[in-house]
């Protein structure tokens, strides 16, 4: 019986084989040469394999584009070929920059490789996560809201506890404004249009409950940003619009996570030694989990902010002031 499965075995293979293979006898006298080959520029073939790896990479190609997106990809990797040999005939592939460069890539490509097919292993999120983290979030869709902030954003050298100080007692951001100016702090003024999904998921149940008129003072990467809550509008959105959003945040963080842990053991693991000028160097590391992620958005319904860090909610700096100016 073992013999009988392994004759059958290699008959499928036979038949795939010159299934294949008949396919592109049939094809070459269509096409004129090999299937497999896409052109020749002088001599250097260019394959069909280059040509629908260079294709995965685009992206999203709209449906029915697919044939022009590939011939395209194969005018690009022609010129590339060409440009490739004249490099070499000017014996660029010896200089040490390029060199330097070629390592750096290589080193790019393996590390980025070992990453994808390690992040390949987290799990789209299940319904039940999905509405857990619906219900769990209500500012975000159930309670969505669309804000019109007045805005003055100043550098982070300015101290909060001084622009606490030069807002007690203001009775317009316009007043305070020239406050500013007087004391010589840069400043740009802007009336913005958010949606809840645009702002630090910490502080949306402050903004849910601010009045029109409030004031928050918020610092966010090393700046200080003044919002005053001009208007809102209610703009829910249904579990099922939320959906696709929440489940590509929620794969992201279960990325990060893997990523974080296998970063970690392997960190654990190395033997890293810091010289020279660079024996601090270990204080500056951060890990991805400190970056936000990038998931994608569709229209219908946008992908949950990164939780926030939790320096203005931590650090009490969601200040009510100026109540009730318009």
């Amino acid at each position: 019986m073992g013999n009988n499965v392994m004759n059958l075995g290699r008959t499928v293979t036979l038949m795939v084989f010159c299934t294949a293979f008949l396919a592109a006898c049939g094809d070459s006298k269509k096409a004129g040469g090999n299937t497999q080959i896409a052109a020749k520029v002088n001599g250097e073939e260019i394959s069909v394999h280059q040509i629908n790896y260079a294709v995965t990479r685009l992206g999203n190609i709209p449906k029915g584009k697919e044939e022009e997106a590939g011939k395209q990809v194969l005018n690009g990797l022609v010129d590339q070929q060409i440009l490739v040999k004249t490099a070499i005939d000017k014996k660029l592939d010896r200089n040490p920059d390029v060199l330097q460069a070629l390592e750096n890539s290589r080193r790019q490509i393996l590390a980025q490789a070992f990453l994808e097919q390690l992040v390949a292993q987290a799990s789209r999120p299940t319904d039940a996560e999905i509405h857990d983290y619906y219900v769990k979030t209500p500012e975000l869709f159930a309670g969505r809201r669309i804000y019109r902030f007045a805005e003055i954003a100043m550098a982070g050298t300015v101290d909060v506890e001084k622009v606490k100080q030069m807002l007690s007692g203001t009775k317009s951001l316009e007043e305070f404004a020239g406050k500013l100016q007087k004391e010589n702090i840069p400043f740009k003024t802007v009336t913005a249009v958010k949606g809840a999904e645009e702002l630090p998921t910490a502080l949306l149940p402050r903004f849910s409950r601010m009045a029109k008129g409030e004031v928050a003072i918020i610092p966010v990467g090393g700046n200080i940003t003044v919002l005053q809550l001009q208007d809102f509008r209610e703009q829910p959105l249904t579990e099922e619009q939320a959906k696709p959003g929440i489940g590509n945040f929620l794969l992201e963080q279960k990325r990060k996570t893997l990523l974080d842990a296998e970063m970690k053991k392997l960190r654990d693991a190395a033997s890293i030694e810091y010289l020279g000028a660079y024996t601090d160097a270990g204080k500056f590391r951060q890990d991805s989990a400190t970056a936000p992620p990038a998931p994608m958005q569709p229209a219908s319904a946008p992908a949950p902010a990164e939780p926030g860090k939790g320096d203005a909610a931590k650090d009490g700096y969601m200040e009510k002031g100026l109540s009730g100016l318009k």
